[in-house]
Order: structure tokens, then sequence, then C-alpha cells
């Protein structure tokens, strides 16, 4: 009994584990600002604030969800007095959970203030470096009394929530401080299409720094956190109504790597110039991704100055038990909105590449 119960316990952290340790991604990465990439708070030029909550669901209806991301966002812009208010950089808070396993046995909850630094190139300052900087702490816990065991059953109610689960002594939580940095290159930032005909980006990224150590129990051996790396770009150009945004993004922590691929397409309700300025009026909005060797994504959401929302649909396709050559799909939902303060006597030039 004691020996299947190690093994239970076993499976059970080695599935939850690899989704964690491989620090899952939001599917609409650039909703998720901060998450993404600490420089991007140097972007923004009107306070905002950001939610994203993502579902991973198993087909299995033994298992049912088996994933959870969401975070919270907000960000403050830093602008030079002056007639200009020219954008020095951003402030930001990011509040996030992630949980994963049967009944979210495995669970991260962090805490992380931002700061973003903008560096201007040229004489009309079309180029611009932007350095961010992330400081956090992070919590990671297990809870195999959250599940159902053997002992709990029985035969004349079934499952009996009276009985205390048996293993409460594995319960356990650490807590730990996290370091990340991100650097980002914005041609026409301001999306200054009188001036440009394209705006283009390009971040990096290298979050665990301080490479903590987030072993559960004290006693054992140290587990170091693995550098996570991340790659981001893309451009966006505009055509009659539409505007198109292709853009992609790679990770790679230890030997697991992840590339995501494609794009949206937002149409404008109100005509407006080929060149213009401004980000104003209600525009639909549609794309697609490709996750690399995981998963198509779908995408469809609409846009304004003060509000924005979308939703993605994720069909995964893994191999979980290679020798019996059996697919399982999980299917994930996420779901984006953004706020702006936006004071409608100001023009607005939100450089975010998707919203």
């Amino acid at each position: 009994m004691k020996k299947a119960l190690l093994i239970s316990i076993s499976l059970i952290v080695l599935n939850a584990g690899q989704a964690l340790c491989q620090q899952v991604q939001f599917s609409q990465y650039y909703s998720a600002s901060l998450h993404l990439n600490p420089a991007i708070a140097g972007i923004y030029q009107e306070p905002s604030f950001h939610l994203s909550y993502r579902q991973q669901i198993s087909d299995k209806s033994s298992e049912g969800v088996i994933n959870n991301l969401s975070q919270a966002s907000v960000i403050l812009p830093i602008k030079k007095k002056g007639r200009m208010k020219k954008m020095l950089g951003g402030f930001g808070l990011m509040v996030y959970n992630n949980s994963a396993g049967l009944d979210g046995v495995l669970s991260t909850n962090g805490a992380f203030i931002n700061y973003a630094q903008n560096i201007y190139i040229g004489a009309l300052e079309g180029e611009t470096i932007i350095v961010g900087a992330q400081v956090g702490f992070e919590q990671n816990s297990v809870a195999f009394s959250k599940l159902i065991w053997g002992s709990q059953y029985s035969p004349f109610v079934g499952t009996d929530g009276t009985k205390p689960p048996p293993v409460t002594e594995f319960d356990g939580q650490v807590g730990y401080p996290v370091v990340n940095l991100g650097v980002m290159y914005y041609f026409n930032k301001e999306r200054n299409f009188l001036l440009y005909r394209y705006s283009a980006f390009s971040g990096f990224v290298v979050t665990n720094i301080n490479r903590p150590n987030t072993a559960l129990v004290s006693s054992g051996p140290e587990s170091r956190q693995r550098l996570l790396y991340k790659y981001h770009g893309g451009f966006e150009f505009k055509l009659s109504k539409f505007d198109f945004m292709p853009s992609i993004l790679g990770t790679i922590q230890d030997r697991n790597f992840q590339f995501n691929g494609g794009g949206t397409i937002a149409y404008s309700l109100k005509k407006m110039k080929r060149y213009t300025v401004s980000n104003r009026g209600l525009k639909l909005a549609g794309g697609a991704w490709y996750r690399l060797r995981d998963s198509f994504i779908v995408f469809l959401g609409f846009r304004s100055p003060i509000f924005n929302a979308g939703i993605s649909y994720d069909m995964n396709t893994k191999v979980f038990f290679q020798s019996d050559n059996l697919f399982q799909t999980q299917p994930s939902f996420e779901v984006s909105m953004q706020y702006f303060l936006y004071k409608g006597g100001r023009i607005r030039r939100v450089a975010n590449p998707l919203f």
C-alpha cells in the first residue's frame, strides 16, 4: 500500500511539475504585457489595467481542468512635463497564479513590481530602446490533501467528505525572490503612420536570473530554477481599413523549446486615412497562431480607445503514452481584457503590438 501511494504521488508530481517548470505562456501573449516582457511597460502612454485568464481542460472526464493560468497587472506611464509630454518609461505591478495537475495539486503564485526606461535614438526619435527590470516573490505549493483517496470512499454514500485525507504530511510550500530582465527595440513606437509606413518591434527576456531554490523540502537537495529565455518580435502596417500585425514568440528553458508564429488583422468600422497618427475608433480583430508541435490557436476580439477584449481557443494534441500510441487532446480557452484611462481630448497612441 505504501509503495502504491508513493508511486501515485510521484506520477502526480511529474505531470503537474512538468506544466509549471516550463512556465506556461499565454496564447494572447501581448495582452499579458508584463508577463511577457518587463520592458513593455515603457510603451504605453496612458495608465492601463490588464486581465488574462487561461484554462486548459483534458478530454478525460476524470481529469477535468488540468491547468489554470491567470494574471492581473497595472501599468503607469512616466512622462516628462512639457508641451509634448515625452514618454520616459513606465512603472508596473503584476500578480499571477498558475495551478496544474488534478484538482490544482501544484500551484505557483507570484507578485512583481516593474520598471522600464526608454532610450530614444535619432533626431526624430523614431527608434527606441526600452530596458525593463522585474523583481518579485513567488510561492510554490503542493497539496495532495486536495485529492480524493480510496480511504475516503464509503460503500453507502460514495466519497465521504468527513473522512480526512491520508497524505496531509506531503503538503508543503516554499517562497523565493525572482529577478527578471528584458530589453526591447521599437521602430516607430508611437505608431505614427504619417511619418513612417510601418512599425516594428523586437524583444529579448531572461527570467529567473537569480536562480532561486524552489525545493519544497528544506532538508533535501537544492532545486535551482532554470533560466528561461524569451524572444518576441513583429511589425505592423496599414492597408485601407485593415491593420496587419504578424508576430512571433520563442521560449527556451533547459531543453524545452516553444515557438509561436502568426498574427492578427484588425478592421476599422470607421473609414480613416491611410496614414494616421491616432489609434481611435472601434475595430474588430481576428487572428491565428501556430504553436510548434503543440496547437493551433484562433482569436477574436474588438478594440476601442478605452477598452479591448479578446477570446482565443487552443486545440492541443499530445502523446502521453507513446508505447500505446495514444493521443489526448487538451483544448485551452483564454480571455483577455484591457482598460485604458484615456482622456478624449488627447490623441491616444497605445503602442502595444496587439492592442
